[in-house]
């Protein structure tokens, strides 16, 4: 069997270390090494395999938990629970009958771990760096905004709006002289049909110079003018 390292996995595959390193920190269980020469090595053809269908499911919208139960289920000679790897891990073939990990090949597991939590620490303040500098873009907007605000309230305050004032309508005489009339003859006893009446009988003129009076314009005057 061909075993190969994460670098050679990601070139295979077409992507990159990291790509490959989340896989492997979200499926631990299917990434077992098989220490070589006191670097970690993964058998290539299956593992290569199973990167590229890792890829395409999560392409296909699945969540972590259901790409674990397809890859339970379709790479069972990968499938190795963590808390038993890196023990009867490395190959027992020729000089190399050995069962449990030496002092050198657990340093290079701890150095890669380190780097592995390196990269991720060193994402995370990529990530919190970009945050605080969106925050901070918003925020210089939301004072540029309210300064912008309030420059044009005191341009609103400066500008003096004229009161509008009410427009009072003149009354001419011959207006004041009809409704004087009415009153007279309301006093009289005469109703607004009868003044009407005797207004037109008498062919006293309308305000219009038009018409005949009737009750309803008489009684439009009279309340108005009372």
């Amino acid at each position: 069997m061909e075993y190969t390292t994460i670098p050679k996995l990601a070139i295979g595959a077409n992507c990159s270390d990291k790509a490959i390193r989340r896989y492997k920190e979200r499926f631990p269980d299917f990434f077992n090494p098989t220490i070589i020469d006191g670097i970690k090595n993964y058998p290539y053809k299956r593992t290569l395999e199973m990167i590229k269908h890792i890829r395409t499911l999560y392409q296909d919208n699945l969540n972590r938990k259901q790409i674990k139960k397809i890859l339970e289920t379709e790479y069972t000679d990968l499938y190795v629970p963590v808390k038993n790897q890196l023990v009867d891990n490395i190959p027992k073939t020729g000089a190399q009958k050995m069962t449990t990990i030496n002092l050198k090949e657990l340093k290079s597991i701890i150095k890669e771990a380190l780097m592995e939590f390196t990269d991720i620490l060193s994402n995370t303040y990529k990530k919190n760096d970009e945050q605080t500098q969106k925050l901070q873009d918003l925020e210089q907007k939301v004072n540029e905004q309210s300064a912008a605000i309030d420059e044009l309230h005191e341009i609103i305050k400066a500008i003096k709006i004229p009161e509008k004032k009410p427009q009072i309508r003149a009354i001419s005489d011959y207006k004041l002289q009809i409704i004087k009339k009415i009153n007279e003859l309301k006093d009289s006893g005469l109703t607004l049909t009868k003044i009407a009446e005797k207004f037109n009988k008498e062919k006293v003129k309308t305000l219009s110079g038009t018409g005949k009076w009737n009750p309803g314009t008489l009684s439009k005057l009279w309340r108005n003018f009372d």
